[in-house]
């Protein structure tokens, strides 16, 4: 028998609307792993449970149980449990009866068989003798010991976790997690998990799936997430990271923070890069003996370390170490090649597809700029009528000529309203890279996103609007030739 218990093969999932939830899903879970789709609210890992269990059929791509098709299967024919993480007990049944409820229904086991079933499932949950207890007398850390007891008495070959701790208190949900994990092992059944946090999954996880805007970002475990991220939403949602842009300039040799730093990757000479240190592989020295150095602007005790923040210029750098730095020091840093992380940079610029309307105004990004078309025609320039007058003097009507645009990430200004910019939508990703945030800004019916730096914190789900200066909108014609 194959190792691999489920294959999810192309999958996608679009909703009425024309909303795509989850976009070219693929990944295979192994017979008793432990599974975590990871990522945001909204990301599409709730949507993709849902999907394995029947609950949501996809709209393209296919589920595979060892082999066998079954996209199209029914829940309750699919050998699959879910824990929700309302727990969805029956308030007018007790513990046994809860338990029970599935197995009933079956109507396949003795009520002998159905008492060692339901006494098995509470042993292994650690709640023998409550039987008789009724659900609404128990706590929040106990209704969930219910509800998985209640999925595992079925004995199935996955059990999915619908973010199960959700609504417990801190200390509950850590002294669950090591539970969960520990009853997983001694099950030997398959586990696959949807979390937003990212400690749980770090925590329980044999391999982690990272989730954004319904695609996977990377797939791992939990050493290899954490240490090798893949982009810098990885590295940002997992842990806490330092993000700088980056350019390489030699041989295994990358600038970032104005200074030029050894590392382990790599990349062509002038390659733009992310570059990625965790905070506890920043190794404090003295001023005459780091690469470089700068003055402490805030001197934080966690417990089990100080977190620091180190001003270089205007670039953040955070630092996690035992050893306590007062604010107002300065100090040198050091880092070790194998723990400076380059990846390519997502974003350089951002690139459209346009056309310019009779007014000559370019449409991108749903939305019309003002825009220096002359630079479509070197040496040109308007006549009184709006055409374009070559250095030939030859007329050009560009209403609807289709043409190639780019803006660079620096010189989109984003304002805090709907009505004042020339292009709106929400905030649906925000990265801090050390002297300044990347914002993804989508836009409201065709989903473009618009990418730009900004000093400005904003909040993910903010609707704005983005103004771009006429001469900052680069123009090339696309699919017309130059007469």
């Amino acid at each position: 028998m194959s190792d691999k218990i489920i294959e999810l093969v192309g999958i996608s999932k679009e909703f009425d609307g024309g909303t795509l939830a989850v976009s070219d899903f693929n990944l295979h879970v192994n017979r008793g792993e432990f599974v975590t789709f990871l990522g945001p609210s909204g990301c599409g890992k709730t949507t993709t449970l849902r999907m394995i269990a029947g609950f949501e059929i996809p709209t393209a791509g296919k589920i595979l149980l060892d082999g066998k098709d079954i996209t199209n299967l029914p829940p309750y024919l699919r050998p699959v449990n879910t824990v929700f993480q309302r727990y969805a007990l029956f308030p007018h049944l007790n513990v046994y009866d809860n338990i029970a409820f599935g197995l009933k229904l079956k109507k396949t086991f003795t009520k002998a068989e159905i008492n060692k079933k339901v006494s098995k499932a509470l042993q292994m949950v650690d709640l023998e003798d409550f039987e008789k207890r009724k659900v609404t007398t128990l706590s929040g850390g106990q209704q969930q010991r219910i509800a998985i007891a209640r999925a595992i008495v079925n004995e199935p070959e996955i059990l999915l976790l619908d973010e199960p701790l959700g609504a417990l208190d801190l200390k509950m949900r850590k002294d669950m997690q090591l539970e969960l994990k520990d009853m997983q092992r001694k099950l030997g059944i398959t586990f696959i998990y949807v979390t937003h946090d990212q400690e749980e999954a770090l925590t329980m996880s044999d391999r982690i799936v990272v989730m954004k805007d319904g695609e996977v970002q990377q797939i791992g475990t939990p050493q290899d997430i954490y240490n090798e991220p893949t982009n810098a939403f990885v590295a940002d949602f997992i842990g806490e990271s330092n993000i700088y842009n980056g350019t390489i300039v030699g041989d295994r040799k990358v600038r970032f923070i104005n200074k030029v730093f050894d590392c382990v990757d790599d990349f062509e000479i002038n390659a733009k890069v992310d570059v990625v240190v965790r905070p506890e592989d920043v190794e404090i020295v003295k001023p005459e003996e780091g690469i470089v150095s700068g003055q402490i602007v805030s001197s934080i005790f966690k417990g089990v370390h100080y977190e620091m923040i180190m001003m270089v210029g205007k670039s953040e750098v955070m630092i996690q170490s035992t050893k306590e730095v007062k604010v107002g020091d300065t100090i040198g840093i050091r880092v070790s090649p194998d723990n400076i992380h380059i990846m390519k940079r997502d974003f350089v610029s951002n690139v459209y597809d346009g056309y310019i309307d009779k007014i000559n105004k370019v449409h991108f990004a749903e939305g019309a700029f003002e825009c220096d078309v002359t630079q479509l025609y070197p040496g040109s320039h308007l006549d009184s009528e709006g055409y374009v007058i070559t250095t030939t003097g030859e007329k050009i009507d560009l209403t609807n000529v289709p043409v190639r645009v780019e803006v660079s990430l620096k010189d989109i200004e984003i304002i805090d309203n709907d009505e004042d910019g020339d292009a709106r939508g929400s905030i649906i990703s925000i990265v801090y890279k050390g002297d300044h945030y990347q914002i993804i800004i989508c836009t409201d019916e065709e989903e473009e996103e618009i990418v730009c730096d900004t000093e400005y914190l904003w909040n993910e789900n903010d609707r704005v609007s983005v103004k771009i200066p006429k001469d900052k909108i680069k123009l090339t014609l696309k699919a017309v030739e130059k007469k």
